[in-house]
């Protein structure tokens, strides 16, 4: 079973394509433990459009809160770029 430990940070590494694809499955995976998968944004006023627009603080970095066990978490991680085809790299 999963062991909660400490919480800590984990950063993920992808293309930006295929983040929004990567953090849902993550979300999804990760819902029946304490942990938090997120994107930090930021608005910024574009003068040329007069809009406030919506871009990512990291672009193609996603973050992971959790107390998960760090190997138990790079296997969930790894398993879900296969299944999804997308590279993935973990921050140490």
């Amino acid at each position: 079973m999963i062991e909660q430990e400490k919480k800590r940070y984990h950063i993920l590494y992808s293309r930006i394509a295929d983040q929004q694809n990567l953090k849902s499955k993550l979300e999804k995976e990760l819902e029946r433990i304490d942990s938090e998968v997120f994107i930090p944004y930021m608005e910024y006023y574009r003068r040329g459009d007069k809009a406030v627009k919506i871009k990512p603080v990291f672009p193609n970095y996603t973050f992971i809160y959790t107390g998960m066990d760090p190997m138990e978490l790079h296997r969930l991680v790894r398993d879900i770029a296969g299944k999804l085809r997308v590279a993935v790299r973990e921050l140490g």
